[in-house]
C-alpha cells in the first residue's frame, strides 16, 4: 500500500511531515509502544483524511484496519488518536506493526544505490501470509 500524497486538502501533523520520511515499526517493536498514542493537526491544516497515512508512521483507518484483520489474523494494532484543538474533531487510526519477513525473489533487481528497480516476491517465502512488509 502507499498513500495518495496527490489527495487535495490533505491533513497536516502538527509534529510531522506526512509527506516526509517513512519510519517503519514491525510486530518486534510492539512492546516499545505505548498502546495508544496522540498526534494533534496543525491550526491550518487540511480537512482530508485518508484510509492509510503513509508518513511518519503506517496509520491505518477502522475501515482498513477491520479489511487487514480478515486477511491476517494476528496482526498487531496500536491505537492512534490524531485531534484537531481547532475543528475539535478527534479521528481514531492504528499504527500498523508489520512482520519483518524475507520476501523478495532472487529475480528481484536493485539500482546500484541498492533502491529496488523491479520488485518480484518469492511465494514460496510468502506462504500463507496476505499482509507484510517486504524486505
Amino acid at each position: 500500500m502507499e498513500q495518495d500524497k496527490r489527495l487535495p486538502d490533505l491533513i497536516q501533523f502538527r509534529d510531522f511531515d506526512i509527506r516526509g520520511p517513512r519510519h517503519i515499526f514491525y510486530k518486534e517493536d510492539a512492546g516499545e509502544i505505548q498502546q495508544s498514542n496522540m498526534m494533534y493537526l496543525t491550526k491550518d491544516s487540511g480537512e482530508t483524511a485518508p484510509d492509510f497515512i503513509q508518513s511518519p508512521v503506517s496509520l491505518v483507518s477502522d475501515k482498513v484496519k477491520v479489511v487487514l484483520d480478515m486477511y491476517e489474523d494476528d496482526m498487531v494494532f496500536k491505537t492512534v488518536t490524531i485531534a484537531s484543538k481547532e475543528r475539535e474533531t478527534i479521528m481514531v487510526y492504528h499504527h500498523l506493526l508489520l512482520e519483518r519477513m524475507d520476501m523478495f525473489s532472487e529475480k528481484t533487481e536493485f539500482y546500484s544505490n541498492g533502491s529496488i528497480k523491479c520488485l518480484v516476491l518469492d511465494p514460496a517465502k510468502i506462504g500463507e501470509h496476505k499482509v507484510f512488509f517486504a524486505e
